[in-house]
């Protein structure tokens, strides 16, 4: 299981709504290229939201499930990028004080070849990537509270997208 550790500069409340908010995904999470579609009932238990996952000129479209949130503080997610795997994603922030949050990510393989691909070598590639995530993610929070992922009117979607 690859695990991954930030302190971000605002508040756990600001992070957790950044968090649930799935056209962020694409800002921050690496490997996400768009959202697609967000189930009308996210982020209950369950919803989903839809997304095309690659690398270079592969892709596939897949999607996200919420399996439990508490706000503030605890997200676990269902992370399908089939048909490399499924993965179960946790997310925990927790109060660093003065207007800061510590966010702790970890994600696991639980279907596909990339569970039978778990280990140090996996872990080290998943860790890498996770590492970029959570520092473009911090880099989003802190610079740009408001604005998060909602796509904008110039934000257009690729052939590959469609």
């Amino acid at each position: 299981m690859a695990r991954n550790e930030i302190v971000v500069g605002v508040a756990p409340d600001e992070m957790f709504t950044l968090l649930l908010d799935p056209y962020a995904y694409p800002k921050w999470v690496v490997g996400t290229r768009r959202v697609r579609e967000v189930d009308r009932d996210w982020p209950s238990m369950g919803a989903r939201f839809h997304h095309t996952v690659g690398v270079g000129p592969f892709s596939t479209r897949d999607s996200t499930r919420m399996l439990t949130s508490r706000p503030p503080f605890d997200l676990d997610l269902e992370v399908r990028f089939r048909p490399l795997g499924v993965a179960c994603v946790s997310v925990r922030v927790s109060d660093a004080g003065t207007g800061r949050c510590r966010i702790v990510l970890t994600e696991d393989p639980i279907a596909g070849p990339a569970e039978g691909l778990r280990g140090r070598a996996w872990d080290a590639v998943v860790h890498a990537r996770n590492a970029l995530s959570l520092w473009r993610l911090r880099r989003l929070a802190e610079s740009r509270p408001r604005e998060w992922g909602h796509p904008g009117p110039s934000e257009r979607t690729t052939l590959l997208d469609r």
